[in-house]
């Protein structure tokens, strides 16, 4: 992904009291929708909630950048697990059918969803906007480990 011009963008601070996992660019077992430019930044994880903040880059087919939503449905899972954990709050993007909409193609926008805490022994995780047919933003196992430091050049 190549990126010209990074817009810096504050995203709400949650305080909390418990001690937090933090997972920068987790690998992705599967994610569906490949041709999208959207990746994981972080995953943090603790008693009260778990966090994960997302990097998207609108794509160039559209001249003004397009738009995304989140379904307000969305929810993760441990793999291979029917349990799932629902949204309980985004931040910096809107709720379907609500749109954000971009100003130019190419832009960087941060987005973060937060959901109820995971059990401490969950080392893989589903993350689901919605499944079934459609344009979504799915990852399926997700690892929740320590990964090797990745460097972002921004030209």
């Amino acid at each position: 992904m190549k990126i010209e011009k990074v817009e810096i963008i504050e995203i709400e601070d949650i305080k909390v009291e418990a001690p937090s996992k933090v997972f920068f660019n987790p690998s992705i077992g599967i994610k569906v929708e490949r041709d999208t430019l959207l990746d994981i930044y972080k995953i943090e994880l603790n008693t009260d909630f778990t966090r994960i903040d997302f990097i998207y880059q609108a794509p160039d087919k559209y001249i003004n950048g397009g738009w995304i939503e989140m379904d307000p449905n969305s929810f993760i899972r441990p793999a291979s697990s029917s349990t799932i954990y629902k949204m309980v709050k985004a931040i910096n993007i809107s709720i379907a059918p609500i749109k954000t909409y971009f100003k130019k193609s190419g832009q960087i926008h941060v987005f973060t969803l937060i959901f109820p805490p995971l059990p401490s022994d969950v080392t893989v995780i589903d993350i689901i906007e919605k499944e079934g047919l459609g344009t979504y933003f799915n990852f399926y196992n997700v690892q929740l480990e320590k990964n090797a430091t990745t460097i972002i050049h921004v030209n």
